[in-house]
């Protein structure tokens, strides 16, 4: 299937969900149905998709909380809770079936501004390096600490996190030079 199909589809359903009252529940039903239908016939990796599920679960539960202090909370916080989720798995479904090459192209073709696509992409190609520099870090505090109390202490979670931005600020500052010196950041 090509990848603006794909990409309109999602955008379509993206909208549908969104502008449809919280209270829709047969809209919703269908949605899921559907988002099944397609899982089942585009055969995700399940693993890769529910870590990401998961991960981004917190988010979606602290979007709908935030309906539960109005008038009707629950009813809300269930809609908004299924919007969200329904919004979210049709996004995953969408970057797991087409490359980021793909998708950017797509988007080029489109129209979006070159300057978005050149940001997007770079984010795309040194988000892998970030998570890599992330392991390192964590795996060099875990082989310094003996108990497991202590590798999970915020304070150092915090300074873990810092030294991680201190990092990747001095990375790219590295990248920028290189790219400078090759001619590259006019």
């Amino acid at each position: 299937m090509p990848v603006s199909l794909k990409a309109c589809a999602a955008l379509l359903m993206v909208i549908t969900i969104a502008i449809a009252p919280a209270t829709e529940t047969l809209l919703f039903t269908c949605a899921a149905v559907l988002l099944v239908m397609t899982a089942l016939i585009a055969r995700p990796d399940p693993r890769l998709f529910a870590r990401r599920l998961l991960m981004t679960l917190p988010m979606l539960l602290g979007f709908a909380l935030f309906a539960i202090t109005r008038p009707n909370g629950w009813t809300l916080f269930c809609g908004l809770f299924m919007k969200s989720g329904l919004c979210l798995i049709t996004m995953l479904l969408l970057i797991q079936t087409v490359s980021n090459t793909q998708l950017i192209g797509f988007f080029r073709g489109i129209g979006i501004p070159a300057l978005l696509l050149t940001v997007i992409t770079l984010m795309i190609r040194y988000l892998d390096l970030l998570i890599d520099e992330a392991h390192r870090m964590r795996r060099a505090r875990a082989s310094r600490t003996f108990s497991r109390e202590a590798a999970v202490d915020s304070r150092s979670i915090g300074s873990l996190i810092a030294r991680l931005f201190l990092r990747s600020l001095d990375r790219a500052e590295r990248v920028y030079a290189a790219m400078r010196a090759r001619g590259g950041g006019r």
